[in-house]
């Protein structure tokens, strides 16, 4: 098998997507030039609506920061990176944007360039539009107390292993990150990551992009990221080209000759999931404050808008029922909307103090590109076991709801051992943690020793109902509890996940 060449690397869980978006009300239209920080009787600090009354923004200025960092002497090289940065800057200047480009930045030149757009610009570009750009390494971290911390790398930072002392100190996190999206004032802001990045400074949204509409003229901190923390984002950006692609026009789903920050992200998730071959799937979704999570950026096409245009009808789902497909179940790769983010067992960050190590890439397995997850767990000094759940949503124990796979007759996979003589067990559903949602059924392959070949498993579902599968939030697990080495690991391989 061969796998993919140069990667941005994670290592860590995926998003701690923490809640639904809400369709909050609406206030009073307003002009953008009357979008205001003000003070109300309470004393707490309400943004105002920002747009026109028809609901199309028409921006005084539009400013963005646009970073590639390619030359880090602790990590990786990612020369695509500079490719990157330098594409994106072009179609954001042919959107009449004001762009700060910086290559192989320092912490120090980043934070500079953060801190220079807050303080010459803050109050007096309500009725702008901003865009954030970070293409390059990004790194997840796993608290002890379980908590997950993302951070972008700029050209300075050392690498974790070194100690993550001194690599807090140059990393820009995702608390910093959300407490620059917070503090300035354009109405509309875009931030964007071409890497895995992770944290819980946003939720994710699975609404249909609606179009210019009323709430297009309200406040948003809109956050794209290229992939989870578990996924491999190639050097080589599908991602940026279709970026790139969406801003030219191919993300104006309803052909409007507006391209809305949602329809960008729905372009972005159906077309990197597409060509990737499931291998990444990006991620959007809104600052969790409901000051700032209710408008949508909005990018002006050349040409002439569609007189009176409105909005493709699509059907809105609540975000409080399961995830339901619109046309009956069809087969699907299951790592394309399941991330492999529940760990469980003697692992540091859930108990213990056991390490678990999750890399992907696509391979050649049978003629066809496919996904392979290598899991490596090494046992701490309690001797335990470990495990991995694939979860809807990424890191989801019954928070939100999980997949309609209805239909669906069979899990089916491939799976090897690094040595052979690995003892696992394979499951779908059984996540119950007393919360809200729960999975509803259970099934298990039982014990299984592995070989060093590929093996072809599958978990037969036919004999539960309708119902039992309406809601899984848990559709696939690995559990390790023998076979380790003399150094107490245990390296599995697993492949080709598929829903059918």
């Amino acid at each position: 098998m061969k796998g993919t060449s140069l990667m941005r690397r994670l290592v860590g869980m995926g998003f701690a997507l923490l809640a639904l978006v809400a369709n909050w009300p609406i206030p009073g239209a307003m002009s953008m030039k009357e979008a205001t920080r003000s003070q109300s009787q309470d004393d707490s600090i309400k943004i105002k609506p920002c747009g026109t009354n028809e609901g199309i923004p028409k921006y005084e200025n539009s400013y963005a920061i646009v970073i590639g960092v390619s030359n880090n002497p602790n990590w990786k090289k990612l020369p695509g990176t500079r490719a990157d940065a330098d594409a994106v800057e072009k179609v954001l200047q042919e959107h009449g944007f004001t762009v700060n480009k910086l290559i192989d930045p320092t912490w120090e030149q980043i934070n500079k360039a953060i801190n220079d757009f807050k303080a010459t610009t803050y109050d007096h570009l309500n009725s702008s539009r901003f865009v954030f750009y970070f293409s390059g390494h990004g790194f997840t971290e796993i608290t002890p107390i379980g908590l997950r911390l993302g951070y972008i790398v700029p050209s300075d930072a050392p690498s974790p292993n070194m100690g993550m002392g001194p690599f807090w100190g140059k990393a820009i996190s995702s608390n910093l990150i959300g407490s620059f999206a917070r503090d300035i004032s354009p109405c509309h802001a875009l931030f964007v990551f071409d890497s895995c990045f992770s944290g819980s400074i946003f939720s994710e949204m699975r609404s249909p992009p609606e179009g210019i509409t009323a709430r297009t003229k309200l406040p948003v901190r809109l956050f794209i990221t290229a992939g989870s923390a578990t996924e491999k984002v190639p050097d080589d950006s599908v991602f940026r080209q279709a970026f790139v692609r969406g801003l030219e026009g191919a993300a104006d789903l309803n052909k409007d000759k507006y391209v809305t920050g949602t329809e960008l992200g729905a372009f972005l998730i159906d077309t990197v999931t597409k060509y990737s071959s499931g291998g990444q799937t990006p991620h959007i979704g809104t600052i969790l404050d409901p000051r700032l999570n209710q408008g949508d950026i909005v990018f002006a096409l050349p040409g002439e808008p569609k007189p009176d245009s409105q909005p493709v009808a699509q059907t809105k789902r609540d975000p409080q029922q399961v995830l339901k497909s619109d046309s009956g179940f069809q087969p699907f790769a299951l790592d394309s909307k399941y991330f492999p983010s529940g760990w469980m067992g003697y692992v540091t960050g859930v108990k213990g103090t056991g390490t678990l190590t999750v890399e992907r890439q696509v391979v050649k397995l049978e003629g066809k590109d496919t996904i392979e997850t290598r899991i490596e767990y090494r046992q701490g000094s309690e001797k335990g076991w470990a495990g991995l759940y694939w979860q809807y949503p990424d890191s989801n124990w019954g928070d939100e709801p999980g997949q309609d796979l209805t239909g669906a007759k069979r899990i089916t996979f491939y799976a090897r051992g690094e040595r052979g003589g690995e003892i696992v067990e394979f499951i779908s559903g059984g996540i119950n943690s007393g919360k809200k949602y729960k999975d509803m059924f259970k099934e298990s392959t039982g014990l299984i020793p592995l070989t060093k070949e590929w093996t072809k498993y599958v978990i037969d579902l036919s004999r539960f109902k309708n119902k039992e599968l309406s809601n899984v939030i848990g559709a696939f697990a690995w559990v390790a509890s023998g076979g380790f080495d003399k150094d107490g690991r245990v390296v599995v391989y697993i492949a080709d996940l598929r829903v059918e």
